[in-house]
């Protein structure tokens, strides 16, 4: 992964649920984590379930900017 064109080495996490029950559905997490800055660089989050007649979808990404806290 890139950031602020440096190269930061990370390792993936995957999570993948699968629910049950009165709410039925997936959802899968990654994380790209940085153990050299002990912090997550990268997210990516996607969720569909059903619950009765209803249907939730809801994907989201997010990076970084910036290794440095910014002020």
């Amino acid at each position: 992964v890139r950031i602020e064109g440096q190269e930061v080495d990370v390792t993936v996490l995957q999570l993948h649920m699968r629910m049950h029950g009165e709410v039925e559905g997936t959802s899968v997490m990654r994380f790209w984590v940085s153990s050299r800055h002990h912090m997550v660089i990268r997210e990516h989050y996607r969720q569909d379930v059903t619950s009765g007649a209803a249907e939730y979808h809801a994907e989201w990404n997010m990076t970084i900017e910036s290794l440095r806290p910014k002020r």
